[in-house]
């Protein structure tokens, strides 16, 4: 099995970097709307299921459902402690950006 080309790679990302607004601003927003009908029946269905296992092993729930809950809050924590960190606390590359 032989690389490929270093010329061939760039061409490929090249194209792939032109049709990503295509692909953003015409198939996204359509797919959009399904994805979240498709989610929200996977969850009916999960439950019509999965009901009795669910409410009998509360704890099982609990573990699964406690890194759903503290992955987003670590994010946001982070997020906001570094725009404090930068809001608060410029440094000279950020102080034409300030806000006073």
């Amino acid at each position: 099995m032989t690389a490929a080309h270093p010329d061939a790679v760039t061409a490929k990302l090249s194209t792939l970097d032109r049709h990503l607004p295509v692909w953003m601003h015409t198939f996204l927003p359509r797919i959009g709307p399904i994805a979240l009908y498709g989610l929200l029946f996977t969850i009916v269905v999960l439950f019509a299921l999965q009901g009795d296992q669910i409410t009998n092993n509360p704890l099982d729930v609990a573990r699964t459902i406690g890194p759903l809950i503290e992955v987003p809050a670590l994010v946001a924590l982070v997020y906001v402690s570094l725009w404090a960190k930068r809001r608060f606390y410029p440094t000279d590359t950020d102080s034409a950006s300030t806000h006073n």
